[in-house]
């Protein structure tokens, strides 16, 4: 299918210009007609918080902060966990 660009509604012009024509159309063929609403953060906090309690070391915090675009207060909440089911 060729794509008349100058005749796509704004939201298809919006993905051609950031994804490309043809990953334009695999998204309006699997999603048309449907309204989508995206999460404000691309990771899920239940995963992001075992991943958390993974790969903290006593000292990163603050980098895991930035590596999951969570707060610090919310890291620390997840650390805190660690710390809940040790002592159970």
């Amino acid at each position: 299918m060729k794509v008349e660009r100058e005749n796509l509604q704004d939201v298809y012009s919006q993905l051609f210009d950031l994804i490309g024509e043809e990953a334009m159309l695999k998204v309006y063929s699997a999603y048309r007609g449907q309204q989508l609403t995206l999460p404000m953060r691309m990771y899920a906090g239940d995963k992001v918080a075992k991943s958390v309690q993974k790969q903290f070391n006593g000292h990163n915090s603050a980098a895991l902060m930035h590596k999951y675009d969570y707060s610090q207060r919310w890291i620390n909440k997840a650390i805190s966990q660690i710390d809940d089911v040790e002592n159970q």
